[in-house]
């Protein structure tokens, strides 16, 4: 599972539809019945902890589930399932609310493509290994296509980017400064049901 790497989708989504950062939201429980369509499901928060009203920007800087699913709510199902898609995280993605915490599986490449719509304000571009080959004579034989795809509002996008620098300074990913990292830097963590898998997905 991807986990809550897949949160800055989320929320830039809802940010295309009229969300703002400093918008207030709860991070109380999910009460049942307040998810339409999920019935009783009530994710918690990594740390068993619930806080009050808080701003949407804390959300995802503390990667906190239930404001997440709060956010996704306004981002809307169907739009955040088709975009997951456009992003070539798969067609086969649960139409559920659980997926606004990144509760389906995907592998790192596809993700990681996915996330070059962050640096290139919306666009974007796909992802290769070779960049180029010359025969003998230094003529090019081969080069990488470059193609990109308009996928993602820059306003919206720049917004997330901002959040996600947060991240790593001082949300879920700020313990990277304490490591020894130190470029500038944008990311989101994402665990797997269980921590089975942990990580940090990003770019400077």
């Amino acid at each position: 599972q991807i986990g809550s790497s897949f949160k800055p989708f989320v929320y830039t989504l809802a940010f295309m539809h009229g969300l703002l950062p400093g918008a207030a939201m709860s991070d109380g429980p999910i009460r049942p019945g307040e998810i339409e369509g999920a019935g009783a499901w009530s994710p918690g928060n990594s740390d068993g902890r619930f806080g009050g009203i808080q701003p949407v920007s804390y959300g995802l800087i503390h990667s906190r589930n239930t404001m997440s699913v709060r956010v996704g709510e306004f981002a809307g199902l169907d739009d955040t399932q088709k975009t997951a898609s456009t992003f070539g995280l798969g067609n086969d993605i649960p139409h559920g609310a659980a997926i606004y915490i990144g509760s389906f599986e995907r592998d790192l490449k596809a993700l990681t493509s996915a996330y070059t719509v962050f640096p290139n304000a919306g666009v974007r571009k796909q992802s290769y290994i070779i960049e180029r080959i010359d025969d003998p004579d230094h003529h090019p034989i081969y080069r990488a296509a470059h193609i990109s795809l308009p996928a993602l509002e820059p306003g919206a996008t720049w917004m997330t980017t901002e959040l996600m620098e947060e991240v790593m300074t001082r949300g879920t990913a700020g313990s990277a400064r304490s490591l020894g990292f130190k470029l500038t830097a944008a990311g989101k963590t994402g665990t797997a049901k269980g921590s089975k898998d942990t990580g940090v997905v990003g770019f400077t």
